[in-house]
């Protein structure tokens, strides 16, 4: 079945060679029209991004149509068509936390443009996986979460919580320094993706540091430190959804460990009542809970991996 338009008294087929509209005081075939848009003349029927890759879902949030892309592991992103700048968000992954008297692990660092330009060509995505938590008594350093590449950007990964004598690595937001330390000192974030961690202990209350996040810094404190806080972004539902909490310090029995930043993030523990520091949820990029003061339980949490979400408007 074809449609019709009637065009000078004359029925011509709608897609047909015959069809014209008049644009900027010259008759246009219409599918070489153009309009314009923001300044700048569009075709037609190029108007709207397109797009193929990741978990694809489509959602409309104040009168607006959006399609969005996912990417919770290693992929490819197709721009198709491209008038319009892209949103993204980018996420790496988040550090563990230390053990025996640990800093919370350091948030992964966070990326987020609302008007990235992209071309019409394949793009690689990696996901930065969560760092794994320190474990046992020798008290490492809480493993380094992954940096998520993609676009030419580098979210970098979260700084490891340091352990008893040791200091918080360097991040997207840094580690929590470690108790029980004569250098108790945190990691620092990374400009623009994230915050420090917070200072450790240098003894008596064998308290390590909050492992820093991407809305604020770790802190230190009577007990374990509690990690920064998250960041909450629409991009990918329509609705808030926390990202890169930093973990919460641990620390020695009878004091309380730290919170984790947000419901994303690890909570320290303290080797007695709270005995198991807790692991930052997947694809959120936050740390791990640094681990008690305790011969059996010293352990540090493990860190979130992280995520990539790119959303346009649709039709």
């Amino acid at each position: 079945m074809s449609w019709n338009i009637k065009v000078g008294g004359v029925w011509k087929a709608l897609g047909g060679d015959g069809l014209r509209v008049k644009v900027g005081g010259a008759w246009k075939n219409v599918d070489t029209a153009h309009v314009k848009v923001a300044g700048t003349w569009k075709k037609v029927y190029d108007n709207y991004n397109s797009a193929t890759g990741g978990t694809i879902t489509t959602y409309s949030s104040g009168g607006t149509n959006y399609k969005v892309h996912t990417f919770t592991g290693a992929g490819t992103f197709t721009v198709t068509n491209a008038p319009k700048n892209f949103e993204i968000l980018m996420v790496a992954g988040g550090a563990g936390g230390g053990s025996n008297k640990g800093g919370g692990g350091g948030a992964g660092g966070v990326i987020y443009d609302t008007a990235k330009t992209l071309t019409t060509t394949s793009y690689s995505i990696s996901i930065g996986g969560g760092g794994a938590g320190s474990t046992g008594n020798g008290s490492p350093v809480g493993g380094a979460g992954g940096s998520t590449t993609g676009f030419g950007l580098t979210a970098v990964g979260g700084g490891g919580g340091g352990g008893q004598y040791v200091v918080g690595a360097s991040g997207g937001s840094g580690g929590g320094g470690g108790g029980n330390n004569p250098n108790p000192a945190a990691g620092s974030g990374t400009s623009g993706q994230g915050n420090n961690g917070g200072v450790g202990d240098p003894g008596g209350v064998y308290r390590g540091g909050g492992g820093g996040g991407k809305g604020g810094g770790g802190t230190s404190g009577s007990g374990g430190g509690h990690g920064g806080s998250s960041q909450s972004y629409s991009i990918r539902t329509g609705s808030n959804v926390a990202y890169a909490g930093g973990g919460g310090g641990g620390c020695n029995n009878p004091h309380a460990p730290g919170n984790g930043g947000g419901a994303t993030a690890g909570a320290g523990s303290n080797g007695g009542t709270v005995p198991t520091s807790g692991s930052a949820s997947a694809n959120t990029g936050s740390g791990g809970g640094g681990g008690g003061f305790n011969f059996n339980d010293p352990d540090g949490g493990a860190g979130g991996s992280g995520i990539v979400v790119i959303r346009y408007e649709v039709a």
